[in-house]
């Protein structure tokens, strides 16, 4: 997709923010979807010792594509430095594994070290904000490195009724039904539990996509006529934490409000919207939340949005 290509999306940023999480779930060259994010100074997340490579790596290729990507027919054309940093500190790897995407193509070339890692893109201008990924795991080796497009938080502030903090992190995600670590669906009905809580964090401003494929509201004033609350995930499995600390986070997934987990996570934010290298001052942390089970527990009945 090229920044003009882009342009000419902004007016359906509506679309632009149902695709604000690692993947839709159901698409075919998405299964396990790796995304992007930013360099850092090594003085933000603990110096540049705290991050030492691997010995063992995994080859890995792949094309930097728009948020609403389906495949590689659209590529972003601008080049964008993408780094790999230590999933567990955010820190630089040292040696570090550092590569710049091909302009016009997208591709990128790198050796992942072998497990989970923090893939990292430097947002161009005032194209597309920093993206981070966390927990991208190399079993996945997906094709499609999606990265975040600006113009989309006013937007998201508006339908999730929240305002974006300086000092924080927006995270976005998706639910995924990943039998055997393959992401062959989404799950609908779930609830996102974060830090150990038994209910929303609204001190982060957690909140699910509605049907239009925005943030949507949790909960509703009697004044607000045009709002239907959205408490847990819809067909496309995904979530949306406006305001997330830096630091070390835990996240679960569950159909039975919380009594037990179908998927849990631990995951790092290296830095907030005041410490981004873009333009934009914006970032997107994105996760997957990988329900390893036979069937797809989403319950019958789910007639979430």
């Amino acid at each position: 997709m090229s920044f003009q290509t882009k342009l000419a999306i902004l007016p359906s940023a509506l679309l632009v923010l149902g695709a604000m999480s690692i993947g839709c779930g159901d698409d075919d060259d998405n299964k396990g979807n790796l995304d992007g994010g930013t360099l850092l100074d090594a003085s933000m997340n603990g110096g540049g010792d705290g991050g030492t490579t691997p010995t063992g790596t995994v080859d890995y290729e792949g094309t930097l594509v728009g948020i609403l990507a389906m495949n590689t027919s659209a590529p972003i054309a601008a080049s964008h430095q993408v780094e790999v940093l230590n999933n567990d500190t955010g820190a630089p790897l040292n040696p570090p594994i550092t590569t710049v995407s091909a302009p016009v193509t997208g591709k990128i070339s790198l050796k992942l070290p072998a497990g989970k890692n923090m893939l990292l893109i430097k947002g161009v201008g005032t194209d597309t904000y920093d993206t981070v990924i966390v927990n991208a795991d190399t079993k996945t080796n997906d094709p499609l490195i999606r990265i975040s497009n600006s113009g989309t938080l006013a937007l998201a502030e508006g339908s999730g009724g929240f305002v974006s903090k300086p000092d924080r992190t927006p995270v976005t995600g998706s639910v995924y039904h990943a039998p055997g670590g393959v992401r062959m669906g989404t799950v609908g009905c779930a609830k996102i539990f974060l830090d150990g809580k038994t209910v929303n964090d609204t001190e982060s401003d957690q909140r699910y996509n509605a049907a239009s494929g925005l943030p949507g509201k949790f909960e509703c004033t009697a004044a607000d006529v045009m709002c239907t609350p959205v408490q847990q995930t819809g067909s496309g499995g995904r979530f949306y934490i406006a305001n997330m600390t830096p630091g070390r986070h835990t996240i679960k997934a569950s159909i039975d409000n919380g009594a037990t987990a179908i998927a849990e996570a631990s995951f790092f934010i290296p830095f907030t919207r005041s410490q981004a290298t873009s333009t934009t001052k914006s970032v997107l942390v994105q996760i997957g939340l990988d329900v390893d089970r036979p069937a797809n527990p989403t319950p019958a009945g789910c007639t979430a949005p």
